[in-house]
C-alpha cells in the first residue's frame, strides 16, 4: 500500500515541479531573463529576438535555453520517465502526440538536466495539505547488508510526502524529528488526525510535537477508505 501511495505522490508532484522548472515567460530573454528584448527580424517566417542585456539571440518557440524542443514536450518526457516508462516508449509517445522524434540520449539529457532543477524546486515547495496525515515505517535492507528504517509522513488528501527519513533506529527521538520536519514542510500546519500502525514511538512523538491538538488513530493495514480526507 505504501509503495503505491509513494509512486502516486511522486508522479503527481513531479509533473507540477517540472512544469514550473521549465516554464518561461516570453518574450523575456531565455538566457538572462531580462525584459530588455527587441525583435531581430524573421528568418524563414520565424521571428527572432535579441536581448540588449546579454546580447544573445533566441527564437520564441517555448523551448528551454539550449534546447530545441518545446517545454511541453520536455516536461512530458521527464514525467513519463519517472512514471516508469522506457526511453523507447517515451520516444514513441512523443512521436504520436507531437510528431517529434527526439533520440533516447536527448530524452535522458532532459531527465538529468531537469532533475537537478526539480530537486531545487521541491526543496522550496510548500504544499497545501489537509488535516489528516499518515505515518508509516518500513524496514529495508541496503547493499551493506544492514537493516534500516524508512519513515514516511504523507498528507492523506494530496498524497504529498511531507518527509521521508532513512534511519538506523525507529525510536521516539526519530519520530519527534520526523514530525517536526513534516510540520516545517507543511508550512507550520498542525494535523487534526495522524494515522499510524500503532508503533509505540508514534504515540510519544505525536504527543510531544503536536500535543492534544492532534488525534492519533491506529489503523492496520491502511486502506483507501482510511486515507479519505473526511475527519
Amino acid at each position: 500500500m505504501l509503495e503505491k501511495v509513494l509512486k502516486e505522490v511522486f508522479i503527481d508532484v513531479a509533473m507540477t515541479i517540472f512544469d514550473r522548472a521549465v516554464s518561461i515567460d516570453m518574450p523575456e530573454c531565455k538566457f538572462c531573463h531580462s525584459k530588455a528584448v527587441v525583435k531581430n527580424g524573421k528568418r524563414s517566417g520565424t521571428q527572432y529576438y535579441l536581448c540588449k542585456e546579454c546580447g544573445r539571440g533566441f527564437v520564441y518557440n517555448k523551448a528551454l535555453p539550449r534546447m530545441k524542443y518545446p517545454k511541453e514536450v520536455v516536461a512530458r518526457g521527464v514525467y513519463d520517465y519517472y512514471a516508469g516508462k522506457s526511453l523507447s516508449k517515451i520516444r514513441g509517445g512523443i512521436k504520436q502526440q507531437y510528431n517529434l522524434e527526439p533520440s533516447d540520449s536527448t530524452i535522458y539529457g532532459w531527465v538529468k538536466r531537469l532533475t537537478k532543477t526539480g530537486i531545487k524546486e521541491a526543496d522550496n515547495y510548500i504544499p497545501q495539505v489537509g488535516n489528516k496525515w499518515v505515518a508509516d515505517e518500513t524496514v529495508i535492507k541496503l547493499k551493506d547488508g544492514k537493516k534500516y528504517w524508512l519513515i514516511n509522513v504523507i498528507d492523506a488528501g494530496t498524497r504529498f510526502i511531507l518527509v521521508s527519513k532513512l534511519s538506523k533506529t525507529c525510536n521516539i527521538q526519530d519520530m519527534i524529528s520526523v514530525f517536526i520536519d513534516a510540520q516545517k514542510k507543511a508550512g507550520g500546519a498542525i494535523p487534526k488526525v495522524i494515522l499510524t500502525d500503532g508503533w509505540k514511538a508514534y504515540i510519544e512523538g505525536i504527543e510531544q510535537v503536536f500535543g492534544a491538538d492532534t488525534k492519533h488513530i491506529i489503523s492496520t493495514p491502511f486502506t483507501e477508505k482510511e486515507l479519505s480526507t473526511n475527519v
